[in-house]
């Protein structure tokens, strides 16, 4: 391994170099590692051979007993296999029991029969569940509740008809009533998901008259309609939502700021950005509340293009709007809003795609290009996907964006080498680069407007990726770890391997606490 690291990873770039060190780390820590199970199994198999060897003469008493049951010409293994079988869940079953009498023999082979094929029929219901052709895995599951019940009915019997205590059917393994519930909860799992994937194949014939009620009772038909675009299966493998789930999503739309419906590839690629209206697109709910330190500076809403129009006196050259202009976490500045661990988590994930080319943040945006960039619309009309509620959402917002008297944005924004009126100068031209603010803007609709509280970069990152947070905490006093601690060693390893692959956003917080001179010191 470490001469295919060395022989694969070339170059002489700090990448390839930090690429290749690590590599070669992991694999000797993990052949110490290695070393050090082997001893330790060595270890085991030693005591074990030890105890075994101390049993041995402990058994030689007891031993004739069982010999005296066996014929001249048997062996233990025939005694052993003769008294013993395995059942289909993996269990010894002590046979002689079960010989007590024509009935008990009878019945439990029965059951045994009855319960390996009900396994059979249950792991193909499931499979064929999971490749979502239910009507065929209805049908298995119907299979397998016929025999759970009947080896449920065998082994019922065999105590019914015996009377024999459970101890004495069961010693070397469980008792009957154990069993018997074992198999009635599959049986009742089977039935459950039966009834299920009933409901599911009868309504899928039916799907397109399903309807949502909004709450006052009337049909909500946009909602309605959107959603069951949403949810046509494209292939025999999509699962299609049933009217509960329907509902449920539905409700999960509605936020105090808005309707935001899950977001839909299809609609966002074939939707109607470039319309021949007479003017842009207003959002009705694009005017957001301000936040404080706005509202001091606030002159008017502006677009684009007035933006520009009110800083043409800062150069003669021509101005640029552009969608994006560069990816690049070095740009982004946060300004009058108090959302700085959107503005950290929109810095990683730029920083992300920058470094591993996947686009975290242009795949974001809509319009777009036929590459997937996203498109800077004269219609002024966007569409962002952002997660909510465990869900992708689509976020409609224009490019109406609050400016002074100025036009300097009084929002988020890329900030290119400035000149000394402040303006956006780059290479000699005009520019203004959007991503930021329209990113912000559409987070903060989300959100309730730009008076936005504050959250934590484990909210946001999951809103703008989809990604799963998750919150490591670090031990007061490593001698003393809590189990819902992690040790400062296995966190950075964890951490540094993670984002040397790839696999990982991470942002960092402080303390409401934290000092002026702790800060300085950090």
């Amino acid at each position: 391994m470490k001469r295919y690291a060395n022989s694969t990873l070339t170059g002489t770039s700090s990448d390839a170099t930090e690429m290749r060190t690590l590599i070669i780390e992991k694999i000797e820590h993990y052949e110490q590692r290695a070393e050090d199970l082997a001893k330790k199994a060595q270890e085991c198999k030693d005591q074990a051979n030890g105890q075994t060897l101390e049993k041995d003469s402990d058994q030689d008493e007891s031993s004739f007993i069982l010999e005296s049951n066996l014929s001249p010409t048997s062996s233990w293994e025939d005694y052993h296999s003769s008294r013993f079988e395995s059942s289909p869940h993996g269990m010894l079953i002590d046979q002689q029991a079960f010989h007590n009498n024509k009935s008990n023999d009878r019945n439990n082979e029965s059951a045994v029969q009855a319960a390996g094929k009900a396994t059979l029929s249950l792991s193909s219901a499931i499979t064929l569940d999971e490749n979502g052709e239910f009507s065929t895995a209805l049908e298995h599951y119907v299979v397998a509740a016929h025999f759970y019940s009947e080896a449920v009915k065998a082994l019922s019997g065999d105590i019914k008809e015996t009377g024999t205590s459970v101890n004495q059917v069961f010693p070397a393994a469980r008792s009957n009533n154990d069993l018997i519930a074992s198999l009635k909860r599959k049986l009742k799992m089977v039935l459950d998901r039966g009834e299920e994937l009933k409901k599911r194949v009868a309504s899928s014939s039916g799907r397109d008259h399903i309807h949502v009620h909004s709450k006052g009772g009337g049909k909500s038909s946009d909602v309605n309609d959107k959603l069951k675009n949403r949810i046509s299966p494209k292939s025999t493998q999509d699962q299609f939502l049933s009217q509960y789930e329907i509902e449920v999503l539905r409700r999960s739309s509605y936020m105090p700021s808005g309707l935001f419906l899950p977001w839909s590839d299809e609609e966002a690629q074939s939707y109607n950005y470039f319309s021949s209206t007479p003017s842009p697109w207003v959002d009705p709910d694009g005017r957001l509340i301000l936040s404080d330190r706005q509202k001091e500076r606030f002159y008017k809403w502006a677009r684009p293009n007035e933006i520009l129009n009110m800083r043409q006196g800062a150069t003669s050259s021509p101005c640029k709007i552009k969608m994006v202009h560069s990816i690049t976490p070095f740009t982004i500045k946060q300004h009058c809003v108090s959302d700085c661990s959107f503005v950290a988590c929109l810095c990683i994930a730029a920083a992300f795609e920058r470094r591993f080319h996947k686009r975290l943040i242009t795949s974001l945006i809509y319009p777009q290009d036929s590459s997937g960039f996203p498109l800077y619309n004269p219609n002024g009309v966007y569409m962002v996907k952002l997660w909510l509620n465990g869900v992708a959402r689509r976020v409609l917002v224009d490019d109406l964006l609050p400016v002074d008297s100025m036009g300097s944005l009084l929002c988020s924004h890329t900030n290119f080498t400035l000149n000394a009126s402040n303006r956006n100068i780059l290479n000699g031209d005009c520019s203004l680069e959007l991503w930021v603010s329209i990113l912000e803007k559409a987070y903060m609709k989300l959100c309730g407007g730009y008076n936005f509280p504050g959250s934590n970069s484990g909210v946001d990152l999951f809103s703008l990726t989809g990604w799963i947070p998750e919150r490591i905490f670090f031990p007061e006093d490593a001698t003393d770890v809590r189990d819902f601690e992690t040790p400062v060693e296995r966190a950075w390893e964890r951490l540094y391997s993670a984002n040397s692959f790839g696999d990982c956003l991470i942002t960092v917080s402080t303390s409401k606490e934290l000092t002026e001179e702790k800060a300085a010191e950090v």
